[in-house]
């Protein structure tokens, strides 16, 4: 019983080491990078936003892709959605972005687990972006054969594009035990 309670009380008098074990790591990388990075991030905070962009983020761009982009409203122009949709993707890509220059700088690996995966993401967000951006500007995407407007079929590409990469990634993850075990 004296060696349970002995554990416990390790147990709880160490969580604050590992917090300030990341204080301490901050400060180092802040010193040899010289930048100051904001007090809000922590790996904990980080991993918030990757989770809250593989559930919930991930949920409502397919559901912006099923309803505005691949179903009815396909050849429908809806300037405000695509503007809004446009500002959640980007809100999100420099979320995840700045966890991603943080996570590296304290010596953490990378947002999406490596480098590889990590670009894929960011490109097809990017990617994403600069297609609403276009469409916002009545940028068309001309068919050759048909000659009709293929632009809600160009942005859709692109969106399961990124909905491949983040299934990849979440794929990958589970089975090297990453325990993401996340369903869009």
């Amino acid at each position: 019983m004296k060696k349970i309670i002995t554990t416990i009380a390790l147990c709880i008098l160490a969580i604050p080491a590992f917090a300030s074990d990341e204080a301490n790591i901050k400060a180092e990388a802040e010193l040899k990078t010289g930048q100051k990075l904001p007090g809000y991030l922590s790996w904990s905070y980080c991993d918030e936003i990757k989770q809250e962009f593989l559930t919930s983020s991930m949920r409502s761009l397919q559901k912006f892709n099923d309803k505005q982009l691949a179903g009815n409203n396909a050849n429908t122009r809806r300037d405000a959605s695509l503007r809004n949709t446009q500002k959640y993707i980007e809100a999100r890509k420099e979320w995840l972005y700045e966890c991603d220059n943080y996570l590296q700088v304290t010596g953490k690996g990378r947002i999406f687990k490596d480098k590889k995966t990590t670009t894929k993401v960011f490109g097809n967000i990017s990617s994403i972006n600069d297609e609403l951006i276009a469409q916002m500007k009545d940028e068309d995407h001309i068919n050759p054969v048909t000659g009709e407007d293929d632009s809600a079929q160009a942005a859709a590409e692109k969106f399961e594009a990124l909905f491949t990469s983040i299934q990849l990634h979440i794929d990958k993850a589970n089975l090297h035990g990453g325990g993401l075990y996340v369903t869009r």
